[in-house]
């Protein structure tokens, strides 16, 4: 279900570089169905390799 969601996902972030590219819009998506999803979604994408490592979350934060 993930990918069809995000498959007609526009995309609305303004990026100069495909380094500045965060995938904010695809992360949005993902979240609404779990909100630690994008930390861990993994999305084919043809033959192109495209590897994002994302921090979106307070998983990882000690109390």
């Amino acid at each position: 279900p993930y990918e069809e969601a995000v498959m007609n996902t526009p995309i609305l972030e303004q990026y100069a570089t495909p380094d500045d590219f965060k995938a904010i819009d695809i992360l949005r998506t993902i979240r609404s169905f779990d909100p630690c999803m994008p930390c861990t979604t993994h999305v084919y994408a043809g033959s192109r390799t495209i590897v994002q490592e994302v921090t979106t979350c307070a998983c990882e934060l000690d109390e």
